[in-house]
Protein backbone atom coordinates (compact mmCIF):
# COMPACT_ATOMS: atom_id res chain seq x y z
CA UNK A 1 0.00 0.00 0.00
CA UNK A 2 1.33 3.45 -0.90
CA UNK A 3 2.08 5.47 2.23
CA UNK A 4 -0.22 8.43 2.87
CA UNK A 5 1.03 11.95 3.37
CA UNK A 6 0.88 11.45 7.10
CA UNK A 7 2.77 8.14 6.84
CA UNK A 8 5.51 9.71 4.76
CA UNK A 9 5.80 12.67 7.11
CA UNK A 10 6.16 10.25 10.01
CA UNK A 11 8.82 8.24 8.16
CA UNK A 12 10.85 11.37 7.51
CA UNK A 13 10.49 12.51 11.09
CA UNK A 14 11.63 9.12 12.41
CA UNK A 15 14.64 8.97 10.08
CA UNK A 16 15.81 12.42 11.05
CA UNK A 17 15.27 11.75 14.72
CA UNK A 18 17.33 8.53 14.52
CA UNK A 19 20.12 10.42 12.84
CA UNK A 20 20.04 13.08 15.53
CA UNK A 21 19.85 10.51 18.33
CA UNK A 22 22.87 8.68 16.97
CA UNK A 23 24.68 11.95 16.73
CA UNK A 24 23.89 12.96 20.31
CA UNK A 25 25.03 9.58 21.65
CA UNK A 26 28.48 10.14 20.20
CA UNK A 27 28.61 13.80 21.19
CA UNK A 28 30.20 13.35 24.59
CA UNK A 29 30.68 17.04 24.97
CA UNK A 30 29.54 19.78 22.62
CA UNK A 31 30.07 23.41 23.45
CA UNK A 32 28.15 25.37 20.83
CA UNK A 33 29.38 28.90 20.38
CA UNK A 34 28.23 31.21 17.67
CA UNK A 35 30.89 31.70 15.05
CA UNK A 36 31.37 35.23 13.78
CA UNK A 37 30.99 35.61 10.04
CA UNK A 38 34.50 34.77 8.95
CA UNK A 39 35.63 34.68 5.35
CA UNK A 40 35.09 30.91 5.40
CA UNK A 41 31.45 31.30 6.35
CA UNK A 42 30.97 34.20 3.94
CA UNK A 43 32.16 31.97 1.09
CA UNK A 44 29.87 29.17 2.25
CA UNK A 45 26.96 31.59 2.48
CA UNK A 46 27.58 32.84 -1.06
CA UNK A 47 27.65 29.26 -2.34
CA UNK A 48 24.33 28.63 -0.62
CA UNK A 49 22.80 31.81 -1.97
CA UNK A 50 23.98 31.10 -5.50
CA UNK A 51 22.63 27.56 -5.28
CA UNK A 52 19.24 28.66 -3.97
CA UNK A 53 18.92 31.30 -6.66
CA UNK A 54 19.28 28.62 -9.32
CA UNK A 55 17.56 25.81 -7.46
CA UNK A 56 14.11 24.63 -8.55
CA UNK A 57 13.15 24.75 -4.86
CA UNK A 58 14.70 28.02 -3.57
CA UNK A 59 13.97 29.29 -0.07
CA UNK A 60 14.00 32.69 1.62
CA UNK A 61 14.73 31.49 5.15
CA UNK A 62 17.65 29.26 4.30
CA UNK A 63 20.45 31.79 4.60
CA UNK A 64 19.17 33.11 7.92
CA UNK A 65 18.83 29.56 9.24
CA UNK A 66 22.31 28.68 8.05
CA UNK A 67 23.70 31.77 9.70
CA UNK A 68 22.03 31.02 13.03
CA UNK A 69 22.97 27.34 12.86
CA UNK A 70 26.58 27.69 11.78
CA UNK A 71 28.46 27.13 15.02
CA UNK A 72 32.00 26.40 16.02
CA UNK A 73 31.87 23.02 17.68
CA UNK A 74 34.33 22.01 20.41
CA UNK A 75 35.01 18.40 19.63
CA UNK A 76 37.86 17.44 21.93
CA UNK A 77 36.05 14.38 23.27
CA UNK A 78 34.58 13.42 19.95
CA UNK A 79 38.05 13.65 18.49
CA UNK A 80 38.99 10.73 20.76
CA UNK A 81 36.82 8.49 18.59
CA UNK A 82 38.83 6.34 16.25
CA UNK A 83 38.62 6.86 12.51
CA UNK A 84 36.40 3.81 12.02
CA UNK A 85 33.74 5.13 14.43
CA UNK A 86 33.72 8.50 12.74
CA UNK A 87 33.38 6.88 9.32
CA UNK A 88 30.46 4.69 10.47
CA UNK A 89 28.71 7.74 11.86
CA UNK A 90 29.30 9.76 8.72
CA UNK A 91 28.12 6.97 6.41
CA UNK A 92 25.02 6.34 8.52
CA UNK A 93 23.97 9.97 8.54
CA UNK A 94 24.66 10.33 4.84
CA UNK A 95 22.56 7.28 4.04
CA UNK A 96 19.68 8.64 6.09
CA UNK A 97 19.87 11.99 4.33
CA UNK A 98 19.72 10.26 0.96
CA UNK A 99 16.64 8.33 2.09
CA UNK A 100 15.02 11.55 3.23
CA UNK A 101 15.76 13.23 -0.10
CA UNK A 102 14.08 10.40 -1.98
CA UNK A 103 10.96 10.64 0.15
CA UNK A 104 10.72 14.41 0.02
CA UNK A 105 11.24 14.57 -3.73
CA UNK A 106 8.40 12.10 -4.16
CA UNK A 107 6.06 14.21 -2.05
CA UNK A 108 7.41 17.70 -1.35
CA UNK A 109 4.59 18.98 0.87
CA UNK A 110 3.57 17.63 4.24
CA UNK A 111 1.25 19.88 6.28
CA UNK A 112 1.55 17.40 9.16
CA UNK A 113 5.31 17.91 9.50
CA UNK A 114 6.44 17.99 13.13
CA UNK A 115 10.03 16.92 12.69
CA UNK A 116 13.18 18.28 14.33
CA UNK A 117 13.85 21.99 14.10
CA UNK A 118 15.75 23.00 11.00
CA UNK A 119 18.50 24.48 13.15
CA UNK A 120 19.15 20.98 14.55
CA UNK A 121 19.06 19.44 11.10
CA UNK A 122 21.55 21.97 9.85
CA UNK A 123 23.98 21.05 12.60
CA UNK A 124 24.41 17.66 10.96
CA UNK A 125 25.85 19.36 7.91
CA UNK A 126 28.16 21.69 9.84
CA UNK A 127 31.61 21.46 8.28
CA UNK A 128 33.14 21.32 11.78
CA UNK A 129 30.85 18.52 12.88
CA UNK A 130 32.07 14.91 13.30
CA UNK A 131 28.98 13.82 11.38
CA UNK A 132 29.51 16.03 8.38
CA UNK A 133 27.69 14.75 5.35
CA UNK A 134 29.53 13.64 2.23
CA UNK A 135 26.79 14.97 -0.02
CA UNK A 136 27.55 17.84 -2.36
CA UNK A 137 26.16 21.27 -1.55
CA UNK A 138 23.31 21.19 -4.07
CA UNK A 139 21.55 18.05 -2.72
CA UNK A 140 21.94 19.38 0.81
CA UNK A 141 20.40 22.72 -0.11
CA UNK A 142 17.71 20.98 -2.13
CA UNK A 143 16.82 18.82 0.85
CA UNK A 144 16.72 21.65 3.35
CA UNK A 145 14.82 23.83 0.95
CA UNK A 146 12.22 21.13 0.46
CA UNK A 147 11.83 20.75 4.22
CA UNK A 148 11.35 24.47 4.66
CA UNK A 149 8.88 24.55 1.78
CA UNK A 150 6.56 22.44 3.91
CA UNK A 151 5.62 25.60 5.79
CA UNK A 152 7.06 28.54 3.81
CA UNK A 153 5.63 28.10 0.31
CA UNK A 154 3.82 31.25 -0.77
CA UNK A 155 0.09 30.62 -1.03
CA UNK A 156 -1.08 34.11 -2.04
CA UNK A 157 0.52 36.14 -4.86
CA UNK A 158 2.20 39.45 -4.10
CA UNK A 159 1.12 42.75 -5.60
CA UNK A 160 2.72 46.11 -6.38
CA UNK A 161 0.70 49.21 -7.39
CA UNK A 162 1.42 50.76 -10.80
CA UNK A 163 0.84 54.40 -11.71
CA UNK A 164 1.00 56.15 -15.09
CA UNK A 165 3.25 59.19 -15.26
CA UNK A 166 1.49 61.96 -17.17
CA UNK A 167 4.64 63.79 -18.28
CA UNK A 168 6.40 60.79 -19.84
CA UNK A 169 3.46 58.43 -20.47
CA UNK A 170 5.56 55.76 -18.73
CA UNK A 171 4.90 53.83 -15.52
CA UNK A 172 6.09 53.46 -11.94
CA UNK A 173 5.88 50.52 -9.57
CA UNK A 174 5.84 50.91 -5.78
CA UNK A 175 7.31 48.55 -3.19
CA UNK A 176 8.94 48.60 0.24
CA UNK A 177 12.73 48.68 0.58
CA UNK A 178 15.29 48.95 3.38
CA UNK A 179 15.04 48.54 7.17
CA UNK A 180 12.87 49.95 8.52
CA UNK A 181 10.74 49.44 5.42
CA UNK A 182 10.24 52.56 3.32
CA UNK A 183 7.81 53.03 0.39
CA UNK A 184 9.86 53.33 -2.80
CA UNK A 185 8.66 54.28 -6.28
CA UNK A 186 10.61 52.78 -9.18
CA UNK A 187 10.37 53.16 -12.95
CA UNK A 188 8.80 49.99 -14.38
CA UNK A 189 10.72 48.30 -17.17
CA UNK A 190 9.91 44.91 -18.66
CA UNK A 191 13.22 44.28 -20.39
CA UNK A 192 15.76 45.01 -17.67
CA UNK A 193 17.64 42.28 -15.85
CA UNK A 194 18.72 44.16 -12.75
CA UNK A 195 16.82 46.48 -10.41
CA UNK A 196 18.72 49.62 -9.43
CA UNK A 197 18.05 52.26 -6.81
CA UNK A 198 19.38 55.72 -6.07
CA UNK A 199 21.98 55.33 -3.29
CA UNK A 200 22.61 58.95 -2.32
CA UNK A 201 23.12 60.43 1.13
CA UNK A 202 19.44 59.88 1.89
CA UNK A 203 19.76 56.09 1.63
CA UNK A 204 19.26 54.92 5.20
CA UNK A 205 18.92 51.25 6.12
CA UNK A 206 20.17 49.08 8.94
CA UNK A 207 20.27 45.90 6.86
CA UNK A 208 22.12 46.67 3.64
CA UNK A 209 25.37 44.89 2.89
CA UNK A 210 27.70 44.48 -0.05
CA UNK A 211 28.70 41.49 -2.19
CA UNK A 212 32.41 40.61 -2.10
CA UNK A 213 34.39 40.85 -5.31
CA UNK A 214 35.17 37.57 -7.05
CA UNK A 215 32.50 35.82 -5.00
CA UNK A 216 30.26 33.20 -6.56
CA UNK A 217 27.28 35.50 -6.21
CA UNK A 218 29.10 38.33 -7.97
CA UNK A 219 30.25 35.95 -10.70
CA UNK A 220 26.64 34.90 -11.27
CA UNK A 221 26.10 38.37 -12.77
CA UNK A 222 28.99 37.72 -15.19
CA UNK A 223 30.56 40.80 -13.65
CA UNK A 224 34.30 41.19 -13.84
CA UNK A 225 34.30 44.59 -12.17
CA UNK A 226 35.37 45.44 -8.65
CA UNK A 227 34.48 48.59 -6.75
CA UNK A 228 36.92 50.74 -4.81
CA UNK A 229 36.11 53.92 -2.94
CA UNK A 230 38.15 56.56 -1.10
CA UNK A 231 35.25 58.19 0.73
CA UNK A 232 33.49 57.20 3.97
CA UNK A 233 31.71 53.83 3.69
CA UNK A 234 28.13 53.99 2.42
CA UNK A 235 25.78 51.88 0.27
CA UNK A 236 27.51 53.18 -2.86
CA UNK A 237 31.01 53.31 -1.41
CA UNK A 238 32.90 50.19 -0.37
CA UNK A 239 36.19 48.54 -1.26
CA UNK A 240 36.61 45.15 -2.89
CA UNK A 241 32.90 44.77 -3.56
CA UNK A 242 30.98 43.57 -6.59
CA UNK A 243 30.31 46.25 -9.19
CA UNK A 244 27.59 46.11 -11.86
CA UNK A 245 26.37 48.17 -14.82
CA UNK A 246 22.83 49.48 -14.21
CA UNK A 247 21.33 50.84 -17.42
CA UNK A 248 18.72 53.45 -18.26
CA UNK A 249 16.50 51.88 -20.99
CA UNK A 250 15.33 55.28 -22.27
CA UNK A 251 18.64 57.14 -22.67
CA UNK A 252 20.75 53.95 -22.88
CA UNK A 253 23.18 55.45 -20.37
CA UNK A 254 25.03 53.15 -17.99
CA UNK A 255 27.49 53.54 -15.11
CA UNK A 256 29.71 51.29 -13.04
CA UNK A 257 27.98 51.05 -9.65
CA UNK A 258 28.12 49.03 -6.44
CA UNK A 259 25.88 45.99 -5.96
CA UNK A 260 24.14 45.71 -2.60
CA UNK A 261 21.72 43.45 -0.77
CA UNK A 262 18.87 44.78 1.36
CA UNK A 263 15.34 44.00 2.50
CA UNK A 264 12.32 44.19 0.19
CA UNK A 265 8.65 43.67 1.03
CA UNK A 266 5.36 43.49 -0.86
CA UNK A 267 1.77 42.98 0.31
CA UNK A 268 -0.15 39.85 -0.54
CA UNK A 269 -2.93 40.22 -3.08
CA UNK A 270 -5.60 39.77 -0.40
CA UNK A 271 -3.96 42.53 1.70
CA UNK A 272 -3.74 40.28 4.76
CA UNK A 273 0.03 40.39 5.20
CA UNK A 274 3.32 41.89 4.11
CA UNK A 275 5.90 39.41 2.80
CA UNK A 276 9.55 40.32 3.29
CA UNK A 277 12.62 39.17 1.36
CA UNK A 278 15.74 39.92 3.38
CA UNK A 279 18.33 39.27 0.66
CA UNK A 280 17.10 41.25 -2.33
CA UNK A 281 19.95 42.01 -4.73
CA UNK A 282 20.12 45.24 -6.70
CA UNK A 283 22.55 47.88 -7.88
CA UNK A 284 23.14 51.36 -6.59
CA UNK A 285 22.77 54.26 -9.02
CA UNK A 286 23.31 58.01 -9.23
CA UNK A 287 20.80 60.76 -10.20
CA UNK A 288 22.33 60.88 -13.70
CA UNK A 289 20.69 57.54 -14.52
CA UNK A 290 17.20 58.85 -13.73
CA UNK A 291 17.09 61.09 -16.80
CA UNK A 292 14.07 60.39 -19.00
CA UNK A 293 12.44 57.93 -16.61
CA UNK A 294 9.00 58.35 -15.07
CA UNK A 295 8.80 61.33 -12.73
CA UNK A 296 9.64 60.88 -9.04
CA UNK A 297 11.17 57.45 -9.61
CA UNK A 298 14.02 56.57 -7.23
CA UNK A 299 15.37 53.89 -9.54
CA UNK A 300 14.22 51.12 -11.84
CA UNK A 301 12.26 47.92 -11.19
CA UNK A 302 13.63 45.25 -13.51
CA UNK A 303 10.94 42.80 -14.66
CA UNK A 304 12.87 41.05 -17.43
CA UNK A 305 13.84 37.43 -18.14
CA UNK A 306 16.81 37.21 -15.82
CA UNK A 307 17.82 35.21 -12.76
CA UNK A 308 18.17 38.47 -10.85
CA UNK A 309 15.09 40.41 -11.98
CA UNK A 310 12.39 41.29 -9.45
CA UNK A 311 10.02 38.44 -10.47
CA UNK A 312 12.89 35.92 -10.48
CA UNK A 313 14.12 36.87 -7.03
CA UNK A 314 10.60 36.74 -5.60
CA UNK A 315 10.12 33.30 -7.13
CA UNK A 316 13.46 32.08 -5.79
CA UNK A 317 12.97 33.48 -2.32
CA UNK A 318 9.42 32.26 -1.80
CA UNK A 319 9.35 28.89 -3.57
CA UNK A 320 6.63 30.25 -5.81
CA UNK A 321 5.81 30.30 -9.53
CA UNK A 322 8.12 32.42 -11.69
CA UNK A 323 5.28 34.50 -12.97
CA UNK A 324 4.39 38.15 -13.60
CA UNK A 325 0.96 39.56 -14.42
CA UNK A 326 0.61 43.20 -15.43
CA UNK A 327 -2.34 45.52 -15.73
CA UNK A 328 -1.15 48.96 -16.82
CA UNK A 329 -3.47 51.87 -15.94
CA UNK A 330 -4.82 54.00 -18.78
CA UNK A 331 -4.68 57.28 -16.88
CA UNK A 332 -2.79 58.84 -13.94
CA UNK A 333 -6.02 58.87 -11.94
CA UNK A 334 -6.31 55.09 -11.60
CA UNK A 335 -3.97 52.45 -10.19
CA UNK A 336 -2.84 49.35 -12.03
CA UNK A 337 -0.94 46.40 -10.63
CA UNK A 338 1.97 44.03 -11.02
CA UNK A 339 1.12 40.61 -9.60
CA UNK A 340 4.00 38.31 -8.73
CA UNK A 341 4.10 34.56 -8.17
CA UNK A 342 0.56 33.76 -9.27
CA UNK A 343 -0.48 30.48 -10.85
CA UNK A 344 -2.09 30.55 -14.29
CA UNK A 345 -5.33 29.18 -12.89
CA UNK A 346 -5.61 32.05 -10.40
CA UNK A 347 -5.09 34.85 -12.92
CA UNK A 348 -8.70 34.95 -14.25
CA UNK A 349 -10.05 35.26 -10.70
CA UNK A 350 -8.57 38.69 -10.01
CA UNK A 351 -11.71 40.37 -11.36
CA UNK A 352 -15.32 39.99 -10.28
CA UNK A 353 -16.39 39.33 -13.88
CA UNK A 354 -15.00 36.25 -15.60
CA UNK A 355 -12.08 36.98 -17.89
CA UNK A 356 -10.19 34.68 -20.23
CA UNK A 357 -6.58 34.61 -21.30
CA UNK A 358 -5.19 33.21 -24.53
CA UNK A 359 -1.61 31.99 -24.48
CA UNK A 360 1.21 31.92 -26.98
CA UNK A 361 4.83 30.88 -26.68
CA UNK A 362 7.52 33.21 -25.38
CA UNK A 363 10.40 33.40 -27.86
CA UNK A 364 14.00 33.63 -26.70
CA UNK A 365 16.09 36.20 -28.53
CA UNK A 366 19.64 34.78 -28.46
CA UNK A 367 21.36 38.17 -28.54
CA UNK A 368 21.15 40.71 -25.69
CA UNK A 369 20.36 44.36 -26.41
CA UNK A 370 22.22 46.17 -23.64
CA UNK A 371 25.01 48.73 -23.64
CA UNK A 372 27.34 46.40 -21.74
CA UNK A 373 26.76 43.10 -23.53
CA UNK A 374 27.43 39.62 -22.24
CA UNK A 375 27.17 37.43 -25.32
CA UNK A 376 26.82 34.32 -23.20
CA UNK A 377 23.40 35.54 -22.07
CA UNK A 378 20.27 35.86 -24.26
CA UNK A 379 18.09 38.95 -24.35
CA UNK A 380 16.13 39.74 -21.19
CA UNK A 381 13.19 41.08 -23.22
CA UNK A 382 9.92 39.21 -23.69
CA UNK A 383 9.48 38.23 -27.34
CA UNK A 384 6.27 36.62 -28.60
CA UNK A 385 5.33 34.56 -31.64
CA UNK A 386 3.51 37.17 -33.74
CA UNK A 387 2.89 35.76 -37.23
CA UNK A 388 0.64 38.37 -38.85
CA UNK A 389 -1.33 41.60 -38.33
CA UNK A 390 -4.93 41.99 -39.45
CA UNK A 391 -7.06 45.13 -39.76
CA UNK A 392 -10.77 44.44 -39.69
CA UNK A 393 -9.92 40.79 -40.22
CA UNK A 394 -7.80 41.43 -43.33
CA UNK A 395 -4.10 40.47 -43.10
CA UNK A 396 -1.36 42.90 -44.03
CA UNK A 397 1.03 41.58 -46.73
CA UNK A 398 4.04 41.73 -44.39
CA UNK A 399 7.34 40.10 -45.24
CA UNK A 400 7.02 37.23 -42.75
CA UNK A 401 10.77 36.86 -42.33
CA UNK A 402 11.08 40.09 -40.33
CA UNK A 403 8.57 38.77 -37.79
CA UNK A 404 11.05 36.03 -36.87
CA UNK A 405 14.09 36.63 -34.67
CA UNK A 406 17.23 35.74 -36.60
CA UNK A 407 20.55 34.42 -35.24
CA UNK A 408 21.84 37.99 -34.86
CA UNK A 409 18.88 39.03 -32.72
CA UNK A 410 17.13 41.09 -35.41
CA UNK A 411 13.42 40.91 -36.16
CA UNK A 412 10.58 39.53 -34.10
CA UNK A 413 8.08 41.09 -31.72
CA UNK A 414 8.62 42.10 -28.13
CA UNK A 415 6.50 43.52 -25.33
CA UNK A 416 7.98 46.72 -23.93
CA UNK A 417 7.24 49.47 -21.44
CA UNK A 418 10.13 51.60 -22.72
CA UNK A 419 7.91 52.85 -25.57
CA UNK A 420 4.61 54.64 -24.83
CA UNK A 421 3.20 53.51 -28.20
CA UNK A 422 3.75 50.48 -30.40
CA UNK A 423 6.72 50.91 -32.73
CA UNK A 424 6.66 49.30 -36.18
CA UNK A 425 9.48 48.76 -38.65
CA UNK A 426 8.99 51.17 -41.56
CA UNK A 427 7.73 48.67 -44.16
CA UNK A 428 5.16 47.34 -41.68
CA UNK A 429 4.22 50.86 -40.59
CA UNK A 430 3.45 52.03 -44.14
CA UNK A 431 1.26 49.00 -44.81
CA UNK A 432 -0.43 49.45 -41.45
CA UNK A 433 -1.36 53.09 -42.07
CA UNK A 434 -2.52 52.44 -45.63
CA UNK A 435 -4.83 49.57 -44.70
CA UNK A 436 -6.15 51.28 -41.56
CA UNK A 437 -7.13 54.37 -43.56
CA UNK A 438 -8.77 52.19 -46.22
CA UNK A 439 -10.80 50.31 -43.63
CA UNK A 440 -11.74 53.55 -41.88
CA UNK A 441 -13.78 54.66 -44.88
CA UNK A 442 -16.48 52.22 -43.81
CA UNK A 443 -16.75 54.25 -40.58
CA UNK A 444 -17.16 57.51 -42.55
CA UNK A 445 -13.85 58.81 -41.21
CA UNK A 446 -11.78 61.40 -43.03
CA UNK A 447 -8.09 61.89 -42.32
CA UNK A 448 -7.06 65.28 -40.99
CA UNK A 449 -3.64 66.84 -40.37
CA UNK A 450 -1.49 64.47 -38.33
CA UNK A 451 0.04 65.39 -34.99
CA UNK A 452 3.55 64.11 -34.28
CA UNK A 453 4.68 61.46 -33.61
CA UNK A 454 1.62 59.92 -35.27
CA UNK A 455 0.99 59.45 -38.98
CA UNK A 456 -2.83 59.32 -39.14
CA UNK A 457 -5.37 61.42 -37.23
CA UNK A 458 -9.14 62.00 -37.43
CA UNK A 459 -11.28 64.88 -36.14
CA UNK A 460 -12.51 63.90 -32.68
CA UNK A 461 -16.07 64.88 -33.54
CA UNK A 462 -16.22 62.32 -36.35
CA UNK A 463 -15.69 59.31 -34.08
CA UNK A 464 -18.47 57.75 -32.06
CA UNK A 465 -17.75 56.32 -28.61
CA UNK A 466 -18.24 52.69 -27.60
CA UNK A 467 -17.55 50.72 -24.43
CA UNK A 468 -14.07 49.88 -25.74
CA UNK A 469 -13.17 53.35 -26.99
CA UNK A 470 -13.73 55.20 -30.28
CA UNK A 471 -15.35 53.19 -33.07
CA UNK A 472 -12.54 52.39 -35.51
CA UNK A 473 -11.31 49.29 -37.36
CA UNK A 474 -10.04 46.53 -35.08
CA UNK A 475 -6.40 45.48 -35.11
CA UNK A 476 -5.62 41.80 -34.55
CA UNK A 477 -2.17 40.57 -33.60
CA UNK A 478 -2.26 36.96 -34.77
CA UNK A 479 0.00 34.53 -32.94
CA UNK A 480 0.97 30.94 -33.70
CA UNK A 481 -2.55 30.03 -34.82
CA UNK A 482 -5.32 31.91 -36.64
CA UNK A 483 -7.63 31.46 -33.67
CA UNK A 484 -5.10 32.86 -31.18
CA UNK A 485 -5.09 36.61 -31.71
CA UNK A 486 -4.86 39.69 -29.53
CA UNK A 487 -7.64 42.07 -30.58
CA UNK A 488 -6.97 45.78 -30.14
CA UNK A 489 -10.02 48.06 -30.00
CA UNK A 490 -10.17 51.84 -30.30
CA UNK A 491 -9.37 52.46 -26.65
CA UNK A 492 -5.92 50.95 -27.21
CA UNK A 493 -5.34 51.77 -30.89
CA UNK A 494 -6.26 55.47 -30.76
CA UNK A 495 -4.80 58.39 -28.78
CA UNK A 496 -6.82 61.53 -27.98
CA UNK A 497 -4.92 64.80 -28.46
CA UNK A 498 -6.74 67.92 -27.35
CA UNK A 499 -4.58 71.03 -27.02
CA UNK A 500 -3.90 74.34 -28.73
CA UNK A 501 -7.25 74.35 -30.48
CA UNK A 502 -6.64 70.86 -31.87
CA UNK A 503 -8.96 67.98 -30.95
CA UNK A 504 -8.19 64.76 -32.80
CA UNK A 505 -7.94 61.01 -32.39
CA UNK A 506 -4.65 59.66 -33.75
CA UNK A 507 -3.63 56.11 -34.57
CA UNK A 508 -1.29 55.26 -31.69
CA UNK A 509 1.42 53.45 -33.64
CA UNK A 510 4.72 55.06 -34.67
CA UNK A 511 7.38 54.57 -37.34
CA UNK A 512 10.50 52.93 -35.92
CA UNK A 513 12.70 53.21 -38.99
CA UNK A 514 14.32 50.42 -40.95
CA UNK A 515 17.61 48.71 -41.67
CA UNK A 516 20.29 48.74 -39.00
CA UNK A 517 18.35 51.40 -37.06
CA UNK A 518 15.52 48.97 -36.37
CA UNK A 519 16.61 45.92 -34.40
CA UNK A 520 13.09 44.67 -33.56
CA UNK A 521 10.28 44.61 -36.14
CA UNK A 522 7.40 45.19 -33.71
CA UNK A 523 7.57 46.61 -30.20
CA UNK A 524 4.19 46.50 -28.50
CA UNK A 525 4.20 49.61 -26.31
CA UNK A 526 2.50 50.76 -23.15
CA UNK A 527 -0.64 52.33 -24.64
CA UNK A 528 -1.60 49.07 -26.33
CA UNK A 529 -1.14 47.20 -23.02
CA UNK A 530 -3.29 49.50 -20.89
CA UNK A 531 -6.43 48.02 -19.34
CA UNK A 532 -5.41 44.62 -20.69
CA UNK A 533 -4.30 41.89 -18.31
CA UNK A 534 -1.13 40.21 -19.56
CA UNK A 535 0.64 37.26 -17.97
CA UNK A 536 4.29 36.31 -18.34
CA UNK A 537 4.42 32.66 -17.29
CA UNK A 538 8.18 32.16 -17.29
CA UNK A 539 8.01 28.67 -15.80
CA UNK A 540 5.97 27.47 -18.78
CA UNK A 541 7.63 29.83 -21.27
CA UNK A 542 4.37 31.37 -22.43
CA UNK A 543 2.59 34.72 -22.61
CA UNK A 544 -1.10 35.27 -21.85
CA UNK A 545 -3.34 38.19 -22.82
CA UNK A 546 -7.00 39.17 -22.44
CA UNK A 547 -7.79 41.95 -24.92
CA UNK A 548 -9.41 45.04 -23.42
CA UNK A 549 -10.94 44.61 -19.96
CA UNK A 550 -13.43 47.30 -20.98
CA UNK A 551 -15.31 44.53 -22.78
CA UNK A 552 -16.15 43.18 -19.32
CA UNK A 553 -16.98 46.64 -17.95
CA UNK A 554 -13.73 46.49 -15.98
CA UNK A 555 -10.33 48.15 -15.95
CA UNK A 556 -7.11 47.90 -13.98
CA UNK A 557 -8.58 49.89 -11.09
CA UNK A 558 -10.82 46.92 -10.33
CA UNK A 559 -7.77 45.11 -8.94
CA UNK A 560 -8.16 47.48 -5.99
CA UNK A 561 -4.53 47.91 -4.97
CA UNK A 562 -4.52 51.71 -4.67
CA UNK A 563 -3.51 52.04 -1.02
CA UNK A 564 -1.36 48.94 -0.58
CA UNK A 565 1.94 50.84 -0.35
CA UNK A 566 2.05 54.32 1.18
Amino acid sequence: MTPTKSDKATMIEEMLQKCLDQLHELQLKMDLQHLSITQEFQTFKEQVQLTTLNSPFPNPMLLRLLESAYYNTTTENVDELDGRSKQVLEDSCTDRWVDVIKLVVEQPSFPEWNGPALNDILLISNSNHPCKTKMSLLPMILTLTLFQSLTQTLEMPLVAPILKDESTQLYTLSLFLKSPLQPTKLHLHLGSSLTWVLCDSNYSSSTYHHIPCDSLLCNSFSSHACSSCFQPPSPNCANDTCALFPENPITRNTLLQTAIIDSLALPTYDATSLVSISDFIFSCATPHLLQGLASNAAGLAALGRSNHSLPAQISSALTSPHSLALCLPSSPSITGAAIFASTSSAIPNFFSSKIYLLYTQLILNPVPDTVITDNSQPSHDYFINLTSIQINGKPLPINASILTVDQNGFGGTKITTAEPYTVLETSIYKLFLQHFVNESSAFNLTVTEAVEPFGVCYPAGDLSETRVGPAVPTVDLVMHSQDVFWRIFGGNSMVRISKGGVDVWCLGFVDGGSGSRRRTAVEIGGHQLEDNLVHFDIDSNRFGFTSSLLLQAANCAHLNVTNRIK
